[in-house]
């Protein structure tokens, strides 16, 4: 018995790297990712391995092409709505709030509803923004004020903050500003 528990062992080692490694190859992938909903040829399941999409992603891959090239750009973020798919400048976000399963993203020019997780959307949005609370990610760029609970957009909307993530948000902001 204690020769196949050392193998067991092994086996549940292994099986720890391999969904590490596919943690990591999901935050450095070349493809976008919105909740489970992938614009590329493999998307990440939650076992840390790869499998391919259906054949109906065969079909939109042309049709999205055109929309793709300009989602690569770094300041674009490609959001998929319940019946489209929509390029965003990351610039023109201002935050984004969780309602539920639903993400709203207050942008300057409206709000956009989709459905994913405030990390994905973190992972996606990277530099500039900060999730200052669970059900908020606000974009540096457009804050106005900040207090210890909450703080100013510059459409003058107020969004909380945990007591939790000030201290963050104030070495994270401060880092931005200098930049």
């Amino acid at each position: 018995m204690g020769k196949y528990s050392g193998i067991f062992k092994n086996l549940l080692y292994l099986r720890s790297i391999l969904l590490h490694l596919g943690k990591i190859i999901m935050q450095f992938s070349r493809y976008i990712k919105i909740g489970r909903q992938v614009i590329g040829i493999e998307t990440y399941s939650n076992n840390g391995f790869f499998r391919k999409q259906p054949d109906a992603m065969d079909k939109s891959e042309n049709a999205l092409a055109g929309v793709r090239k300009e989602a690569d750009n770094k300041n674009t973020l490609l959001v998929k709505t319940k019946s489209k798919s929509i390029v965003v400048n990351k610039n023109d976000i201002m935050y984004i709030e969780s309602n539920k399963r639903k993400k709203e993203i207050h942008m300057t020019n409206g709000i956009i509803e989709i459905y994913s997780t405030m990390g994905d959307l973190k992972c996606l949005l990277g530099d500039g923004f900060y999730q200052c609370h669970r059900g908020f990610i606000v974009n540096m760029a457009h804050v106005l004020e900040y207090t210890s609970d909450s703080i100013k957009i510059s459409s003058g909307e107020v969004v909380y903050m945990s007591k939790d993530k000030y201290s963050g948000f104030e070495d994270s902001y401060a880092l931005y500003l200098e930049r």
